[in-house]
């Protein structure tokens, strides 16, 4: 199977996306904050510019009074023995002018100049008073016009200190955004390698797949033939051991059938050496009634016939039990006769 191609490292449509996402977001955020500071400047000089003006609309108030605003303001401002001395002139003025002229008219003009001034006198110092008051109205509103640009200010300067700090915060924060950038980059092209590698481990994968898959059916073929010879086996050791079990009550049978000739045997050994001892004890007895053996030829045969008698015995019973006793290993059941040695006991 063939690994899959790897493209080359080309930075993805998301990778594009955050970069110019990032750039948006920072340009944007500057260009804001910039222009809120261009606008809390131009507010500022404006703020300036109305506390600087304040003075100049005062004087220019004060500049443009009427004639009998100046009068008035003048006559205000003198002390009372001033204002006595103008009113004690005048009066003398009507007193003089009216001795020149006639008595009753002196007495007319000095009541009149004493009215005109009194009235004079109430209309300066009201109209006076109005306009002071007026004006200290006017100059409170002006302080607390200025009072309110003066916090203005005070605060169109701790938002131009906040506008400066995020702006350097903004700069800062662009240089963490670039540092952010390139360390994404890196982790990009990282995760780029390692999806290539994956996709080869991939690759790979797929083709050990296909070959545990050929060699599943192969151990399973081989599984088949296996299970098949293992119940071939299984039958063919059913029947051993039914065989086994048969061939051993065979055994047993056989074993019993040899224990019971075997006892046969050694009844029949006691038997014959009963017999043997008898005879014996009559060879003993004829010892002592024949005479030598080389003068008597019947007893000679006797011997050699029993000897005979005895090998074959010997041989009987060896043929016949494949378990022979102590005496039989060593040799045979009996032993011979001797001719030379008459006196010798089977």
């Amino acid at each position: 199977m063939t690994n899959p191609t790897v493209e080359t490292s080309t930075p993805s449509v998301m990778d594009n996306i955050i970069e110019k996402t990032a750039e948006k977001t920072s340009d944007y955020l500057i260009d804001k904050a910039k222009e809120q500071l261009n606008k809390i400047l131009f507010e500022t000089k404006k703020v300036k510019d109305a506390q600087s003006r304040l003075k100049l609309v005062m004087e220019r108030y004060n500049l443009q009074k009427s004639t009998f605003s100046t009068i008035s303001d003048w006559y205000y401002e003198r002390p009372f023995w001033q204002k006595f001395t103008v009113i004690a002139i005048i009066i003398g003025i009507a007193i003089v002018a009216g001795v020149f002229i006639h008595a009753v008219v002196s007495a007319l003009l000095a009541v009149a100049a004493l009215g005109l001034c009194l009235a004079a006198h109430i209309i300066l110092t009201e109209h006076s008073e109005n306009t002071a008051n007026c004006n200290e109205k006017l100059c409170e509103d002006l302080e607390e016009l200025e009072q309110k640009l003066a916090g203005r200010l005070k605060t169109l300067g701790v938002l131009e200190d906040k506008i400066k700090r995020i702006l350097s915060s903004l700069a800062s924060t662009n240089i963490q955004l670039a540092e952010d950038e390139l360390k994404l980059r890196f982790e990009l092209s990282g995760l780029e390698s390692a999806v290539a590698g994956l996709k080869t481990t991939h690759g790979d994968i797929e083709s050990i797949t296909e070959d545990l898959i050929n060699m599943q059916g192969g151990l399973i073929s081989r599984l088949s033939s296996a299970q098949a010879t293992i119940q071939s086996l299984e039958s063919k050791m059913e029947v051993a051991t039914t065989n086994i079990s048969h061939t051993n009550q065979a055994l047993v049978k056989t074993e019993k059938a040899i224990s019971n000739e075997v006892a046969d045997i050694k009844h029949i050994n006691e038997g014959l050496e009963q017999s043997f001892q008898n005879f014996n004890r009559m060879m003993d007895s004829l010892e002592s009634q024949i005479l030598p053996s080389s003068q008597n030829s019947e007893l000679d045969d006797a011997i050699k016939n029993a000897n005979k008698l005895i090998e074959e015995i010997n041989v009987y019973y060896s043929e016949e039990t494949q378990h022979p006793d102590k005496r039989m290993h060593q040799g045979t059941i009996l032993e011979p006769i001797g001719i030379d040695q008459p006196k010798k006991r089977l």
